[in-house]
């Protein structure tokens, strides 16, 4: 991504917020690369139209659409790492407004590998599950998204089994994620919309004896009214956003 996966950069999903908070630490690790259509990258500033957080660049994907995407997809993947992979998805069109998506992505990689045998695994063992059901409408006045998305990842990582007392990471991650898109047309040059999204994100870890645990919820509105000039090459954009977090984060030690 040129350099901008990093803390300073707004890492969007179709001008939501994706990864922020809890979510940083996995970067784009929780977007399978067959959900997306397109990566739209800026660098610098960007506009506060989708936010205020940019600060070196901005990141905007956008994943597969229910009336665009294939009616069915299914990739299977395996190395000699062994790691495993599973993607499939399905979409369908109900009629000439309404069309559905689902996209399911699975991963695991379940056998301890110490090539270079100073005691500690090449890779960490992994289990991931992601879920995403998305809905869309396409009216003449009226146009909506919304959508669930659901992420289970398990990692372990440290010293191999077979040692006595071993040293461990562990890092076990939830995630719902919902969203709504909605927009109002007046005419062909005046436009209102809101975007909603709704994430909660659970964090459960423990390196060595220590655990790390924390619980984020995470709110985000934003409105957005669109008006051309009388010259037709320009337009002006108004509207308001709302960013909430609530975040509890403790630390205790565990037993052997």
């Amino acid at each position: 991504m040129l350099g901008l996966d990093g803390i300073y950069t707004q890492i969007q999903f179709e001008n939501l917020p994706l990864v922020r908070g809890l979510a940083a630490s996995n970067g784009l690790d929780f977007v399978p690369g067959t959900w997306v259509e397109s990566i739209q990258i800026k660098k610098g500033a960007g506009s506060v139209v989708n936010g205020y957080e940019s600060i070196a660049g901005q990141i905007n994907l956008e994943l597969l659409k229910p009336d665009e995407a294939d009616k069915f997809f299914l990739n299977l993947y395996a190395n000699e790492m062994a790691r495993f992979e599973f993607n499939t998805q399905f979409a369908k069109k109900l009629n000439k407004k309404w069309s559905t998506a689902l996209l399911v992505h699975a991963a695991n990689q379940g056998i301890e590998m110490d090539h270079n045998d100073d005691g500690f695994l090449d890779m960490p063992l992994k289990n991931t599950l992601l879920v995403f059901n998305r809905w869309k409408y396409f009216g003449k006045k009226f146009r909506a998204q919304f959508g669930v998305r659901g992420v289970y990842s398990d990692v372990k990582s440290g010293q191999k089994s077979e040692y006595e007392n071993p040293y461990k990471v562990n890092i076990l991650t939830n995630q719902f994620y919902a969203f709504a898109k909605t927009g109002f047309l007046f005419g062909s040059e005046n436009s209102f919309g809101v975007v909603t999204k709704y994430k909660y994100h659970d964090h459960k870890s423990s390196y060595g004896l220590t655990n790390y645990d924390a619980d984020q919820h995470n709110v985000y509105i934003n409105t957005v009214y669109s008006d051309e000039l009388k010259n037709e090459k320009s337009s002006i954009k108004t509207g308001f956003s709302l960013n909430y977090d609530s975040c509890l984060l403790y630390t205790s030690p565990s037993p052997r």
